[in-house]
Formats: structure tokens, C-alpha cells, sequence
């Protein structure tokens, strides 16, 4: 109910404004150019239950924590927990729904909390930044009461993400009885997991390693040049444990992460069982369509080398037209509706 309500955005917005059930829980076309300035393409919501750190850099290393980021981000939500604690509180239509679904968080805010929360429903702050001033000016006390109250609400958007998985394919059909992939699409298979090397990084049952790349792609239009990459991912997860909201508490192994130069430029590798629907492909967009990515991987026409570590394994792949056709036509397994 509240990834689908706009309740908690000044500028209208909910998160599947983004998020769409009919593109994989990614973004539509005119979505992802409606918010052609972000500096990242809009990512896939699916099968986040298996993935260890969140994002495109991995900034964040809990699915609650990372629901902060696009709410409280000028160009997306543009909005403040408190706003969404607000909600939680007092927002008729927020409050009806969800205590019919008896799921209203188990602890109220002590009544000092409730009244500063009245005033940020009463007068409603329209920016973030507007909000988080309004938000300095409350006791310390009051603060951690509202961070309480949207900590509710940022893990009930978890507890409901995690069950975004997706469907089974002609793929998985295949796996298990070795049929169900007509003879182009078994040749593309064959090529998947052999001589395209496409299965050293899009392993194992959810076609992912969950790990960073760098794979040295060209900037999009209108998207950086050169983009930091898990290097900042890096750098922000261990400035968030600094800075606790809502108690939180960076992992052991967010503690120990390496903020080492070779993470630069590097990406989170995507799920290939989320193409349906897929709008735009790698972490700035700067492909269309997965026959542009092929062509990518298979000469690096355009590869921008500007002082990182690249990928080891990224060299190109040579491929001719046919087998071209035939990776395509597997890929292609994972893209279909009609399954």
C-alpha cells in the first residue's frame, strides 16, 4: 500500500511511479525519460531477496535503508521520512487501508511526537530540503520518535520488494525436463554459458554474481562521463554508519569493505531474469535495446578507458552474425510476456 501511494511525496509521486509491475518493477520508456537527468538509469526491482548490497554502486546494505534514498532525493520523491511517519499517523486513506490489514505499526510516537508530527501535516514542507530543516528544529527526542515511526514504514516497502520474484521461463523448463528452447535458443544457451562468457559474470540461479564491474562503457547523452561507481558506493556506506538513522547499523562486513582505487567505475551486475519490459540496458542507459548491448560486448566499440581498473575478463567476443542471432534469441526467453 505505501510503495503504491504518493501520500508521503510533496511532488505526488509513489514508488511505482518508477518502479512499474509491467516492466519488471523498472521503469516504461516515457518513465525513463521523464527522468532522463537522473544520473543512473532506473533499475529492476526484481528478485532483490537475493542480492547482498542495493543500487547500482551497492550504497546501501539494507533494503530498508535504502528506500531512504529515492524519498528523500530532490529529483525522484523529493520528499522526508517524517513526511512519510506523517503519513503512517495520520493519513486517512493510509490509516483505513492498513488497519483493515491490521498492519499499523505495533508502537505510537509519545504525544510530543504526534503534535510535531501535526505541524509537518498541517504545514506541509515541498522540498527535502525545506523538510529537513523543519526536521532540525525538533528536539532530539522527537527526531528519533519520527525516525522510529518511518523505520516502520521503510521496512514494510522491504518486507513487500522481497516478494517481487520473478516467473518462471522456457529456461527453467528446459533445466529441468530439456525441453522447452526451440533449436536457435539452445545454440544461444550453449553460447551463454561457453564461448560468449556472458555465465562468468550472470551466474548461478538468479543469472547474477551479485558482484562489481567495470566494464568501461560510453557515457549516455545527458548522463555523466565518468561515474565513481562502487568506489562511492563504498565511501557512502561507510559514511552512513557515522551518521545512524533510525538505528541503524552497518554489518560487519560493511565495516571491513575495502575503499580501494580498483572499485572505480565499478557496476552491480543485473539480473538477466528481469529483461522484460527492460526500456534501457547498464547503469546509465546508454543502450536501448539488448542487440546494442551484444554489439558492445562483442567489439567494445566506444569502451571509455579513463584511468580504471577494468574487468579482467572484458575482451571482445568476436562473435559472427548467426551466433549474434542465437544469444539474442535466448536472452530473448527471459524478455517475453508470454510464458
Amino acid at each position: 500500500m505505501l510503495f503504491n501511494s504518493a501520500a508521503f511525496s510533496p511532488a505526488g509521486r509513489s514508488c511505482s511511479t518508477c518502479h512499474e509491475p509491467s516492466f519488471s518493477w523498472g521503469a516504461s520508456p516515457s518513465t525513463q525519460s521523464k527522468f532522463s537527468s537522473l544520473p543512473r538509469s532506473i533499475p529492476s526491482l526484481m528478485n532483490l531477496a537475493h542480492q547482498r548490497w542495493f543500487l547500482w554502486d551497492g550504497r546501501a546494505d539494507r533494503l530498508w535503508v535504502q528506500a531512504i534514498g529515492p524519498i528523500e532525493n530532490e529529483s525522484e520523491m523529493n520528499s522526508h521520512r517524517a513526511l512519510l511517519a506523517a503519513a503512517i499517523a495520520f493519513d486517512p486513506t493510509v490509516r483505513r487501508q492498513a488497519s483493515v490489514r491490521g498492519a499499523l505499526p505495533p508502537r505510537q510516537p509519545t504525544k510530543e511526537a504526534l503534535l510535531a508530527l501535526k505541524r509537518f501535516k498541517k504545514e506541509l514542507c515541498t522540498s527535502t530540503r525545506e523538510c529537513q530543516s523543519r526536521f532540525e528544529t525538533l528536539t532530539r527526542a522527537q527526531q528519533l520518535e519520527i525516525d522510529q515511526l518511518a523505520k516502520a514504514g521503510l521496512e514494510a516497502l522491504e518486507a513487500f520488494q522481497l516478494t517481487l520474484i520473478s516467473p518462471r521461463t522456457r529456461f527453467d523448463q528446459h533445466v529441468t525436463s530439456g525441453k522447452g528452447l526451440n533449436e536457435s535458443e539452445y545454440r544461444g544457451m550453449k553460447l551463454f554459458f561457453g564461448e560468449a562468457r556472458c555465465s562468468q559474470c550472470h551466474s548461478g540461479p538468479a543469472l547474477t554474481d551479485a558482484g562489481f564491474h567495470n566494464l568501461l562503457l560510453p557515457a549516455a547523452p545527458g548522463r555523466p562521463r565518468e561515474d565513481s561507481g562502487r568506489f562511492g558506493g563504498v565511501y557512502a556506506l561507510q559514511k552512513s554508519n557515522t551518521v545512524p538513522i533510525a538505528g541503524y547499523q552497518a554489518t560487519e562486513l560493511t565495516l571491513h569493505l575495502d575503499h580501494s582505487n580498483a572499485t572505480w567505475g565499478q557496476f552491480k551486475t543485473p539480473s538477466i531474469r528481469n529483461l522484460s519490459g527492460r526500456s534501457e540496458f547498464m547503469h546509465n542507459g546508454v543502450f536501448k535495446t539488448l542487440r546494442e548491448v551484444l554489439e558492445y560486448y562483442n567489439t567494445l566499440k566506444g569502451a571509455l578507458v579513463i584511468h580504471h581498473h577494468p574487468n579482467a575478463l572484458l575482451s571482445p567476443l568476436n562473435l559472427h552474425e548467426a551466433q549474434l542471432q542465437d544469444l539474442e534469441a535466448f536472452l530473448n526467453v527471459f524478455a517475453r510476456r508470454d510464458q
